[in-house]
């Protein structure tokens, strides 16, 4: 058995080529001698393996984990201690693949040195890259290919590629979801490492009992590798191979981390155009040619960086800065080649998000339906506003989060509400003089407000869920939390205020027009019937 090689890490030079790591992975002690069952092994392993060190004590036949918790252990062991104790464990490991007509093949290898098993199958997973799966497969599970073969199969790819190179390709490769429990705790520390978050195939524990039963497919392209079972005197167990999985996502990590870091500043530097952009105060032409110039450099046009998306977590005590982050990933994950560049800044809990794509208006506002839809996936739902088209992007930011804060009035759970979706009174989001829709709205719903007051009764609150409902009883005493015939008594003091019409569509109309004039003059912070009359803008920036 050869000396096992210096361990290299990403970043090392010289790099290690392609040709040095397959060398490293014939440090197997195995039965029968065989290319394949290394390959096999190292696949199974880091691409959904079960698998695991152990020891066997001596004291009761059985086996245990040489350590405590796998993914603890290796923080706190050196790597060259990890390599000791795996040399010390008396177990076997047994692999148990798919042979000839389907049937269960065992093949058996002694374990080995931690590096060599990462090594191994990182260079496998660069050589053949992320779109290659079928060779990939190729090699794990046909017992025709020997090392020879195995190269010559790779041998395109492989000449120039270094073990950089492996790292980049098998990180690539694992780019599915975890679909172990005990893994989540290192893929939180790995999102806050990488973007996009690493992500490492694990498949499900096959039961102690029934080690042939093989669970899911492990591959995306359907290939089904097994699993690994552990076997010591009359017991038999499997666990994930935390710590390898471990190792080698952290060293992938570690890799990745310049390049992250690099794209985390540009991102940074975005937004801050954008958020400037924003605070501009009208007349300040210079200070906007500069930014605009600072965009172009860049790559962003200014007069396309519209409309702005305004977006908030339903759930206001989560941190804003992880929320921002998943944004940024979410936005550039689904935006493809729909928009070419994405601009976002956190403000007072708010997410603000601009983009510019080359096929219009539309694209971007899709944008923000499926942002919405891949954030409330993985569990965190947002309220989203959308301005509308508008190359004064401080008018656009004031109407997105006019929008926004229309929902989250409504008490709503999340969704998303498009300037658009107001029609006409769209104009309202953003311009300066209210005092007009100030007396429509007093003018229509001003009587009721002050009986409201009188009476002590949420009148207003009844008559403007009725019309939001477009005048369906059906479900608003549920949604009001009341009874129905509380709902009844209600609307009738209703009619008798404002008239015995709410049903008849020419003031149902009128009544409309005034509710959603009403719900963007709260937003704003100038609604005719608050007791604070200070200038909109002035209470806006205190409620952000």
């Amino acid at each position: 058995m050869l000396a096992p090689p210096r361990h290299r890490h990403p970043g090392d030079e010289p790099a290690t080529t392609i040709w040095d790591a397959l060398e490293a992975i014939q440090r197997y002690e195995l039965d029968p001698p065989n290319m394949l069952d290394a390959v096999v092994a190292l696949s199974v392993e880091l691409f959904g393996a079960t698998a695991g060190w152990f020891s066997d004590d001596g004291a009761d036949g059985r086996t245990h984990l040489a350590g405590n918790d796998p993914l603890d252990w290796v923080e706190a062991v050196p790597r060259e201690g990890v390599e000791d104790a795996a040399r010390r464990g008396g177990s076997a490991i047994t692999t148990v693949v798919p042979g000839p007509g389907g049937q269960p093949t065992r093949v058996a290898a002694a374990p080995v040195a931690l590096a060599d098993r990462i090594l191994g199958v990182l260079c496998i997973a660069g050589a053949h890259g992320p779109d290659d799966l079928p060779a990939l497969e190729l090699i794990a599970s046909h017992a025709a290919v020997g090392l020879d073969s195995g190269r010559r199969h790779a041998s395109a790819a492989a000449e120039a590629l270094t073990l950089r190179e492996a790292f980049a390709g098998a990180y690539r490769l694992t780019g599915v979801l975890f679909r172990n429990e005990g893994l989540q705790q290192l893929q939180r520390a790995l999102d806050d490492l990488v973007s996009p978050p690493t992500r490492v195939l694990v498949a499900p524990d096959a039961a102690p009992d029934a080690p042939e039963d093989h669970g899911e497919p492990i591959m995306s392209a359907g290939s089904q590798l097994g699993c690994i079972v552990v076997e010591g005197g009359s017991s038999r167990m499997t666990t994930v191979d935390r710590y390898l999985v471990a190792d080698a996502a952290r060293l992938v990590a570690i890799e990745l981390r310049r390049q992250q870091a690099v794209d985390e500043a540009e991102s940074t530097f975005r937004g801050t155009l954008l958020e400037e952009l924003v605070d501009l105060p009208d007349g300040a032409s210079g200070a906007r040619a500069r930014i605009a110039l600072r965009l172009q450099q860049a790559g962003l046009d200014l007069l396309r960086v519209t409309p702005l998306i305004a977006l908030q977590a339903v759930d206001t005590a989560i941190d804003p800065t992880y929320v921002l982050r998943r944004v940024r990933d979410g936005a550039a994950r689904l935006s493809g080649q729909m928009v070419s560049k994405v601009l976002a800044f956190e403000r007072a809990g708010r997410i603000v998000l601009a983009t510019h794509s080359s096929d219009g208006d539309s694209m971007v506002r899709n944008l923000a339906s499926q942002l919405a839809s891949h954030l409330a996936d993985v569990g965190l739902p947002v309220l989203v506003g959308v301005s509308g088209s508008t190359t004064n992007v401080a008018d656009a930011h004031l109407q997105a989060i006019t929008c926004l804060q229309i929902l989250r009035d409504r008490g709503d759970d999340g969704g998303v509400l498009r300037a658009e979706d107001l029609g006409p009174l769209a104009a309202l989001l953003s311009v300066p003089d209210l005092g007009q829709s100030r007396s429509f709205v007093s003018e229509v719903l001003g009587e009721l407000v002050a009986t409201d007051r009188t009476m002590r009764i949420p009148l207003l609150e009844t008559f403007v869920a009725y019309i939001e409902s477009d005048g369906t009883r059906s479900s608003l005493a549920d949604r009001l939390y009341i009874h129905p015939s509380t709902l009844k008594y209600r609307l009738g003091i209703v009619e008798s205020v404002v008239g015995p019409s709410i049903a008849d569509p020419d003031a149902a109309l009128r009544f409309q027009t005034a509710v959603t004039t009403l719900r963007i003059l709260e937003a704003r912070g100038a609604s005719p019937f608050s007791a604070d009359q200070r200038p909109a803008t002035e209470i806006l920036e205190q409620r952000s």
